[in-house]
């Protein structure tokens, strides 16, 4: 049994590399050695990107506070528009109330106005009775009022003619008494 590989090789030996990523990896590395300005400017390449990116990433951090802020807006309007609505479902809750409220009360007031209706219309009726009933008395007391005063009057002419009568009859007692009177008085004297 082989002992493993030490060193540097151990570790690519560990690591799965092969004897081709080796050769790979050493020419990288001499050429690095060899030409240092290049592997300067690919730093100065790749700390320019970091520093782009390190602003892209401030900035997308400014963006995500910003949008952190304005949820936190929006989610709080979203609680006061919850609150409303819930406010608002209470109230439409009592003003359904109120308005069975009503509509019981106005069917109770309709019942009562067709009652109300009702009796006008029979006191209507009952005053035009009444008024027929006082007419067919005034009607009546009229009539009988004129039978009495014709009554009256033809007794009135009656006593009238009877009192003429009895006037001319005393008229004529009194020339008969006078002719008595005279004719006594004739008598005497012869």
């Amino acid at each position: 049994m082989s002992n493993p590989p030490q060193g540097i090789n151990g570790l690519w030996h560990l690591s799965g590399a092969t004897a081709e990523d080796m050769s790979t990896i050493q020419r990288e590395l001499r050429q690095v050695m060899d030409n240092p300005a290049h592997v300067e400017g690919t730093y100065a390449e790749h700390q320019d990107g970091d520093d782009r990116l390190q602003k892209q990433v401030e900035q997308l951090c400014g963006n995500l506070s910003s949008v952190v802020r304005e949820y936190a807006r929006l989610n709080e309007e979203h609680g006061q528009a919850q609150a409303s609505l819930q406010k608002m479902a209470k109230e439409m809750q009592h003003l359904r109330e109120v308005d069975i409220g009503l509509r019981e009360e106005n069917g109770h007031l309709q019942e009562e106005l067709r009652k109300m209706i009702a009796t006008i219309s029979g006191l209507r009726h009952e005053s035009d009775e009444a008024k027929r009933t006082i007419a067919s008395i005034h009607h009546a007391h009229n009539e009988r009022s004129e039978r009495e005063f014709q009554t009256m009057k033809d007794e009135r002419d009656l006593a009238l003619h009877s009192a003429q009568a009895a006037n001319r009859e005393l008229g004529d007692l009194r020339k008969h008494l006078a002719g008595l009177a005279s004719f006594s008085s004739v008598k005497l004297e012869s």
